[in-house]
């Protein structure tokens, strides 16, 4: 569920990372480009926030600002988990990154005076 107006984004990718990264044996495997992929997507949200539009649409601007991170987390996923499983786990992200980058904009518009 979406929550506008967050101002913890980071507290949404934690949660997603735990639950998308767990092995079998319980201990987390984050993969090494996801703080990039993190990094890239809220800064790039921070970058779109003062343009018009509706904060969704925003947000899926500013995760396709960082499609070569996206693509080197892909790969490790892929490399490391398997197609299927990365596929999966990949979505989480995107999802998980979606909604935190509606989030920083959000948060950053509030901040804005108007």
């Amino acid at each position: 569920m979406l929550h506008i107006g967050n101002p913890r984004p980071w507290l949404i990718i934690s949660c997603l990372v735990l639950s998308a990264c767990q092995t079998a044996s319980g201990q987390s495997d984050k993969p090494a480009s996801l703080d990039a992929y993190i990094s890239c997507n809220l800064a790039a949200a921070r970058r779109v926030a003062g343009q018009p539009g509706d904060p969704i649409s925003l947000a899926v601007a500013a995760r396709g600002i960082c499609l070569r991170q996206e693509r080197q987390l892909s790969e490790e996923l892929i490399a490391t988990k398997g197609e299927l499983r990365a596929h999966r786990v990949l979505q989480v992200y995107r999802e998980g990154m979606l909604e935190a980058n509606t989030a920083e904009i959000v948060k950053m518009r509030a901040r804005t005076p108007r």
